[in-house]
């Protein structure tokens, strides 16, 4: 394997040349070690500083998720995807349901929880760090900036940013960027000993989600390439590269909690619809265990169709075949069963939410009281 990883990287450099040749005549000298740092222009150094405050203000908003098993984790990435810039490519996750990653040009990439929520494997989150870690080695946000003349535009960010969607215009990158990106990240991924032909997947389901939830790529993804575009050009590119590890329960291991976090996201933003179509993919949902079910009956609660009750009652309840123990599962269905005046069953899985309910900040437990001391006074003989 170590005897390919020259060639692998001569050849797709040879592809990335004659893609962007001509795209990128101003672009900056790409930092090919952690030295090159140090030979920061002024103008690059600036931006370097506006990245920083980005960085802050996006933590002391609460818009990062800390969780010290993720972070140890995306940054073990980092070190095996870019050994030589392990200590200056720093990894974070912002609350967001949205799929969507950037990178800045000092070196910080930033991944939606939502984006690793709907990932599958390692080696699909390998690509978009990949990806995204080739805008900061090759000084995409940099060149994007000189290019547009821009700065103004950019001060006044780091004066309003507070949430993510301030700190995304920075990364509206020119498409021949985003192919060199992949051409690169693709490089970076076969040489580490990640299947590349794991990369385009995530581009063909989200191609996939956005038609079936009526979302013009636009908004998302203007930058980008067309999804399906992208997924066939990174599948072609992976055609003549090695297969690789996927590790895909080191993935969900390592992220489990992030990944919940997701969930618990889009219900409180109401986004029915999204955990609809994410949960009734069989094999994204089984990673959750009875968590899975759960989350689908609340997608089709929230979604609210003409069917959608019936269809969370039947979720909720395989959560609780799943696992007995699940009280959120259980205060729902004691919910459900008392709107249709099944009050004996109410009762049952209310008093088995209480049972078994261990988080006394859970937002529910004051109603489930309410509604078991209404229906065992309304039950009384």
């Amino acid at each position: 394997m170590r005897s390919t990883k020259p060639a692998i990287a001569r050849r797709l450099m040879a592809l990335a040349t004659v893609v962007v040749l001509g795209g990128c005549a101003a672009a900056p000298q790409v930092i090919s070690d952690a030295g090159d740092i140090a030979e920061l222009a002024a103008d690059e150094r600036r931006l370097w500083l506006m990245s920083d405050e980005i960085d802050n203000t996006l933590r002391k908003s609460g818009a990062v998720y800390t969780d010290q098993q993720a972070s140890d984790y995306l940054q073990s990435l980092v070190a095996a995807l870019l050994p030589e810039f392990a200590q200056h490519i720093r990894v974070r996750v912002l609350k967001n349901v949205e799929a969507n990653a950037f990178a800045m040009a000092n070196g910080s990439v930033y991944i939606n929880t939502g984006m690793l929520l709907r990932l599958r494997n390692e080696a699909e989150l390998a690509a978009i760090v990949s990806h995204e870690a080739a805008h900061v080695t090759h000084k995409h946000v940099v060149g994007n900036v000189r290019t547009a003349k821009r700065f103004n535009m950019v001060a006044n960010i780091v004066c309003l940013v507070a949430s993510f969607i301030a700190a995304t215009s920075l990364a509206s990158l020119s498409l021949a960027h985003e192919v060199e990106a992949d051409v690169v990240g693709m490089s970076r991924m076969a040489s580490a000993g990640y299947a590349p032909q794991a990369a385009a997947a995530p581009f063909q389901r989200l191609a996939a989600e956005l038609q079936a939830r009526g979302i013009s790529q636009a908004g998302l993804f203007r930058s980008h390439p067309q999804l399906q575009t992208r997924a066939a050009s990174l599948a072609a590119l992976a055609v003549d590269l090695p297969n690789g590890r996927l590790h895909a329960e080191r993935f969900e291991r390592s992220l489990a909690r992030v990944r919940l976090a997701a969930l618990e996201q889009a219900v409180q933003g109401g986004h029915g619809d999204l955990l609809v179509f994410l949960l009734a993919d069989e094999e994204l949902r089984e990673g959750f265990g009875s968590a899975g079910f759960y989350y689908l009956g609340e997608g089709y609660r929230l979604r609210d169709y003409d069917g959608d009750r019936e269809r969370a009652l039947r979720a909720y309840m395989s959560a609780v075949q799943q696992d007995s123990g699940d009280y959120r599962a259980h205060g729902r269905l004691g919910l459900l069963y008392m709107k249709v005046g099944d009050n004996a069953r109410a009762i049952n899985h209310f008093e088995t939410y209480q049972a078994n309910s261990t988080d006394a900040a859970d937002a529910d437990a004051a109603f489930v009281r309410g509604y078991l001391e209404r229906l065992r006074r309304d039950s009384a003989p």
